[in-house]
């Protein structure tokens, strides 16, 4: 006979761990993330539909899984929808492509239309060893966005993608300790990776669709209201409330918890909660929005052009004034000669 297979969590556990992510989706403040999340939740759950009888017998695929899902998705959503920011951030991130799934797919969308890649998947195109030879020229697209990124100094501050390159041309022609060539092989390895390294740390436009929205949720057009959840209510039993009373439960929580304490910010180590309103939103909508490059074809330098969104607008340093305004301020200067006057000396009187 066949061993029996240990069954970790029945059916139900895993049909509550669903509901329960898809009902935390309901309640993000942006309406991209909602369905980006939803649709990223039920993938992954389908992934195990399809053939259930291989992955349960997989244990330590199903313990990884169980804890990646519930410890770290579901409370990361939680944590996003009570206002703590960097939960909140991460999940804007990967729903908006700057992260995650999502920013794979926007950097291969990217290559395809510019015909960088035939391919689905980028990782095709790295690696066929072929395509790396000495005479190999990294995309256009690829490179131009890359000396984009480089030169924005504020996305290398909020960004997680790093970018680990000192040039933005791949190597060419190296040489060893001695001076001698190296061998082709190593070269196309060199090559190989520095691409991977780009391909991972390019940040991709968005579709225009998804830039209107935000956009408009930025500037007011599109209305936006925070989210309501649904109302909880919670019974206790005399029974349980006589227990909290009791002599033996304050000596149980005193020995579990330690002495009572006055209000600290113990459990705010890590951050603290939010009211989600309209200005606590802008901020980290703007802060996507920086790292969101516009893309558009410069036909006269036969280049892409990237332009990148501001934290804050500068003052403006000239003012217009009319004509008549402009020669009451400068009454003093000379409109030919663009020189000053110089003042009439005056002698003071002796008394």
């Amino acid at each position: 006979m066949a061993p029996r297979i240990l069954v970790l969590h029945s059916r139900e556990e895993w049909r509550n761990l669903l509901r329960s992510l898809l009902r935390e989706c309901s309640y993000l403040p942006d309406p991209i993330a909602r369905s980006a999340c939803h649709e990223q939740v039920i993938l992954r759950f389908r992934r195990y539909h399809v053939d259930p009888k291989k992955h349960d017998e997989d244990i330590e695929r199903l313990k990884t899984a169980r804890r990646e899902v519930a410890k770290k998705s579901l409370s990361v959503l939680r944590r996003a929808n009570e206002g703590f920011t960097k939960p909140l951030e991460k999940v804007l991130k990967f729903a908006y492509g700057r992260s995650g799934r999502r920013r794979a797919e926007l950097l291969n969308k990217l290559l395809q239309d510019h015909g960088a890649v035939n391919s689905d998947d980028v990782n095709a195109l790295i690696a066929a060893a072929d395509q790396f030879e000495k005479k190999w020229v990294a995309p256009r697209v690829a490179t131009d966005l890359l000396r984009s990124q480089i030169d924005n100094p504020y996305v290398s501050q909020i960004s997680d993608r790093t970018i680990p390159i000192k040039g933005d041309k791949p190597p060419g022609d190296m040489k060893n300790a001695w001076g001698r060539r190296m061998p082709l092989k190593r070269g196309a390895h060199y090559r190989r990776r520095w691409y991977k390294m780009v391909l991972d740390a390019l940040l991709p436009p968005l579709p225009d669709s998804q830039l209107k929205v935000l956009e408009g949720l930025m500037s007011g057009a599109i209305p936006w209201s925070p989210p309501k959840r649904r109302s909880q209510k919670h019974t206790t039993s005399p029974a349980d409330a006589s227990d909290l009373d009791s002599k033996g439960a304050m000596i149980q929580t005193v020995l579990t918890d330690g002495p009572p304490k006055e209000g600290t910010f113990a459990a705010y180590k890590s951050g603290r909660p939010h009211n989600i309103t309209r200005r606590f939103m802008f901020r980290l909508w703007k802060r996507i929005s920086c790292l969101v490059p516009r893309h558009r074809w410069d036909a006269e330098s036969k280049k892409h052009i990237f332009e990148w969104d501001t934290a804050s607008v500068p003052p403006d340093i000239a003012v217009s004034a009319k004509e008549d305004s402009s020669l009451k301020i400068l009454g003093g200067s000379d409109t030919e000669s663009k020189t000053l006057h110089k003042p009439k000396e005056t002698t003071k009187r002796a008394s």
